[in-house]
């Protein structure tokens, strides 16, 4: 085994991320699972990158209840700011 300096939860996800097909870039989005993240998908968020900002794809139970409010909504993220869209 060896040393991590990442908390064992983190590691799982960028251990799963960089197992993807073209994980030296952005892998396609069919490459990748996020039911394969099991205990850790509610601690998860995807956003895309779009010109008005990033959109939330998918967001974890987790990161929604931390938040207060649903994230999956249309909504963008914009310097510094969350904008329902």
């Amino acid at each position: 085994m060896t040393d991590s300096v990442f908390h064992s939860g983190i590691q799982r996800l960028v251990d799963a991320w960089t197992a993807l097909p073209g994980a030296s870039r952005i892998p396609d989005r069919a490459a990748f699972d996020p039911n394969a993240l099991g205990r850790l998908l509610p601690q998860v968020f995807l956003a895309e990158r779009r010109d008005e900002g990033l959109v939330f794809r998918l967001a974890g139970g987790w990161i929604e209840r931390a938040h207060g409010r649903p994230l999956k909504v249309p909504m963008c993220w914009r310097s510094g700011a969350a904008k329902a869209g």
